[in-house]
């Protein structure tokens, strides 16, 4: 991310963890380190709406569309994973029964 420095000439890099996330499937949103949130409807893994909110103050377009689609991303591995644990443990428990 691009910030003006105190003198307002002066450009600084500021690197950003865009897989800083925090998931709750629960509620179908992900919480990104700077505050910024995206919710889904319908499926995690086929999503029929978005709502992206609270982006950080002087992100580009790209850098915004990119915080997008790696939120997008931390949901999906999220259900993905959490359906994948629960299949094993279903094919476990068959196992042991």
């Amino acid at each position: 991310m691009m910030v003006l420095s105190e003198n307002n000439r002066e450009f600084e890099d500021l690197k950003m963890d865009f897989d800083a996330w925090n998931v709750d499937l629960d509620t179908l949103s992900a919480y990104h380190t700077t505050g910024f949130r995206i919710s889904v409807e319908g499926s995690p893994t086929h999503p029929l709406g978005v709502s992206p909110s609270h982006f950080p103050a002087g992100l580009s377009a790209v850098e915004q569309a990119r915080l997008i689609r790696c939120g997008m991303k931390a949901i999906k591995n999220a259900a993905t994973s959490t359906r994948t644990s629960k299949a094993s443990d279903e094919v476990f428990d068959e196992a042991a029964s």
